[in-house]
């Protein structure tokens, strides 16, 4: 699930306050995979965006001076004329394939095209029913209210002009990091918000105002006062997983896990619950210490009954009550992963070696699958280590980008192997190749740990799941002795055979 900010100013609007570059790295800082750039009635800064070394996605887009009041048009790369009746607007960005999002309908003072146009609401494809620069909640609900009557998606965007705020509010978005499937996503109405406050708000952008008139700070909109926002460590095997990350077509955790709480009637919408989880593997990958979190009213329920709702290549290993606000994605410090080799390789202190040219800040474009991402990472820590006849990679960073921990095994197992020195690893983060280092299985890799700064309660194993693993022991030590039986190319003795 993808975390996306869809309204942004740079100072390319004539009341933006910072730079592109500077909006940019705010973003990646707050964890955003995507960010529209919406200046006001130009696409200048929308166009420069798209130009810089990135880590995050950027949306092209524009907010539009209608008479009616403003629009935002996302997907949109050329100027869309301002002062044109909003659906003379709508009809050009149509034409242009863009989507259409009303921001700020019912604001007093911001332009707001529903106070002006009651059928604004109809004719566009979502509507912004959180803007993080409302003083007051009121005409975010009334937005959220008409929205969901009319059954537009709803989404939600900071409105920065300043880069201190970017993020302040978030949409989720099921899909994949282009911008064709998130814009795609949007019409679909595969989108849910969240936000955070600012503690400290600048003055301009927030004028004080009597306490009886300001709405409490509650991170998700739709929860209730009376709900508890709990976190689960997770473990899983990945084997029979299409990854974590929820799709439509495959089995998936996430996937699981929402289907488990539904039948426990935790809550009935994912995205109002604020479900989220620490991070993404990919098909085949195994996790120790996954991390998810969501708000119920049904908490004592969550904990005593989760593990004998959940399949049993799936479980809880421990529980943690958490703040409203906590994002276990955000406020994961680091990541600590541990890939097994199938095999032994001829040495192991040369990988040990070798490991270390990991640590620090390194651009990782030989290693992983950027997609437009900034591939420098900092590795925190480093091990190469033997364990019950295998031996294993353990890495910590803050992140990591995607096939990185496999492909910095390949290239260790090769120098185990003989098959390349030690300073290749030095090489392949400092200098191009000509072919990027090829991912390692998915079977070996675990994802062990995620530090969220949270104290977990252990849960036990439910008992399904533990029948499951021995099962799985069982299984594999037996494909073990057929394989080394049948691959010895023995003929079976005649005289003990039976009749």
């Amino acid at each position: 699930m993808l975390t996306c900010d869809f309204h942004v100013h740079t100072n390319f609007s004539k009341d933006g306050e910072s730079s592109v570059e500077d909006i940019l790295r705010r973003a990646e800082e707050v964890g955003l995979d995507a960010i529209a750039i919406t200046d006001h009635d130009t696409v200048d800064g929308a166009r420069k965006a798209m130009s810089c070394a990135k880590e995050v996605l950027v949306i092209p887009g524009i907010e539009v001076s209608t008479r009616q009041g403003h629009l935002i048009v996302l997907g949109v790369t050329e100027i869309i004329p301002s002062g044109l009746d909003v659906g003379e607007t709508v009809e050009i960005a149509r034409s242009l394939g863009a989507v259409l999002i009303l921001p700020h309908p019912y604001h007093v003072w911001r332009h707001g095209v529903a106070r002006k146009r009651k059928a604004g609401m109809a004719i566009v494809d979502a509507v912004e029913t959180f803007n993080s620069r409302y003083i007051v909640g009121s005409a975010n609900r009334k937005a959220a209210r008409i929205a969901r009557r009319l059954g537009k998606p709803c989404v939600g965007g900071s409105d920065a002009h300043n880069a201190r705020f970017v993020g302040f509010g978030r949409t989720f978005v099921e899909a994949e990091l282009t911008v064709p499937a998130i814009l795609q996503a949007i019409r679909d109405g595969k989108v849910s918000c969240l936000f955070r406050r600012p503690q400290n708000p600048a003055p301009n952008l927030y004028p004080p105002v009597a306490e009886e008139h300001v709405e409490k700070d509650r991170t998700f909109h739709t929860a209730c006062a009376s709900e508890m926002r709990l976190a689960f460590r997770v473990s899983y095997i990945g084997t029979r997983f299409f990854g974590s990350q929820m799709q439509a077509a495959h089995r998936t955790v996430e996937g699981e896990f929402i289907a488990a709480c539904r039948r426990l009637d935790l809550f009935s919408d994912f995205r109002e619950a604020g479900f989220l989880s620490a991070g993404r593997t990919d098909r085949g990958v195994h996790a120790r210490g996954q991390v998810v979190a969501f708000s119920t009213g049904s908490p004592d329920r969550a904990i005593a009954a989760l593990n004998i709702q959940l399949p049993p290549d799936c479980w809880c290993t421990g529980y943690a009550e958490v703040v409203p606000e906590f994002h276990p994605r955000y406020d994961a410090r680091f990541r600590t992963y541990r890939y097994y080799f199938p095999a032994l390789p001829a040495e192991t202190g040369p990988m040990a070696r070798s490991a270390q040219h990991f640590l620090g800040d390194h651009n990782f474009t030989n290693f992983a699958r950027i997609q437009g991402r900034n591939p420098n990472r900092t590795v925190l820590s480093v091990a190469v280590g033997e364990e019950n006849g295998f031996v294993y990679f353990d890495v910590t960073a803050g992140s990591f980008l995607w096939h990185q921990v496999r492909s910095m095994a390949t290239a260790l197992w090769r120098v185990g192997a003989g098959e390349a020195d030690e300073e290749s690893i030095v090489t392949l983060l400092d200098e191009p190749a000509d072919h990027l280092v090829p991912p390692a299985p998915a079977e070996g890799l675990i994802l062990w740990d995620t530090d969220c700064g949270v104290g977990f309660t252990p849960l036990p194993v439910d008992d399904r799941s533990a029948s499951y693993l021995d099962h799985l022991r069982r299984h594999h030590a037996l494909m073990e002795r057929v394989c080394g039986v049948l691959g010895s190319g023995e003929l079976p003795d005649e005289r003990n055979r039976d009749p």
